[in-house]
């Protein structure tokens, strides 16, 4: 994700976003769910970080409830080292241009 990220001038990212989104939409069955609106919301500031939140919690979630499991780390750790790696990741494309 982090090279796709990189070569894609910072594309890559919300694209997986907004095709994520429309999985989980599916899986859920939510049409309540907009997976353009959803990808669109990182460009916004401070509001984004929120809705990255909620799309990590869905993703989440959904892996709770099909049995499987997170790991080590309980459900809002697994969201901060997620956090983390989006902040890296993103951090390292934009300081690259």
């Amino acid at each position: 994700m982090f090279l796709l990220t990189i070569f894609s001038l910072r594309l890559y990212w919300p694209v997986w976003f907004g095709q994520t989104w429309s999985e989980l939409k599916r899986v859920v069955r939510d049409p309540g769910m907009n997976p353009v609106a959803h990808a669109l919301s990182l460009f916004v500031p401070i509001y984004g970080l929120f809705r990255i939140g909620a799309h990590f919690r869905v993703m989440h979630e959904q892996r709770v409830i099909r049995g499987l499991r997170s790991g080590i780390l309980g459900q809002s750790e697994s969201l901060w080292v997620l956090f983390a790696m989006w902040f890296v990741i993103y951090g390292l494309a934009t300081a690259g241009y």
